[in-house]
């Protein structure tokens, strides 16, 4: 067709399929989970660089991690800064996990400057343990 397209359910009575058409500040979006676990072997995350378009004023998009099964969130970073493309992000306090996924949402952004995401990069360690 061109454009995306995306289905979503209303919560209570029906389904709807849409082509993309513009920025809303009323959504969210979680990405799969990654497992870390191995044997002995824990994940830690290190940093997270998220790449946008160049905001705009007003621009923002909260991230934040859920880990293990999503039984723990970190204190959401907020992807802002007028004119900036390059985010960078440390101290999640992120330590010995079994699984993450991202968890992003728009609800204090605008949808004239909105946080369009390019990519998003995470980096991390593994570690021994018990």
């Amino acid at each position: 067709f061109g454009t995306p397209m995306i289905s979503s359910f209303n919560g209570t009575t029906g389904y709807r399929l849409a082509k993309f058409s513009g920025y809303d500040t009323a959504c969210s979006w979680k990405s799969i989970v990654f497992p870390l676990s191995l044997g002995k072997f824990k994940g830690y995350i290190d940093e997270i660089i998220v790449l946008t378009r160049t905001l705009g004023s007003g621009a923002s998009c909260a991230l934040t991690i859920e880990t293990d099964q999503a039984s723990a969130t970190n204190t959401a970073k907020t992807i802002t800064t007028t004119g900036k493309r390059r985010h960078y992000f440390t101290n999640f306090g992120i330590n010995g996990i079994e699984d993450f996924r991202v968890a992003l949402s728009w609800s204090g952004g605008s949808t004239s400057n909105p946080v369009a995401i390019r990519s998003i990069k995470i980096n991390g360690h593994f570690t021994e343990n018990t």
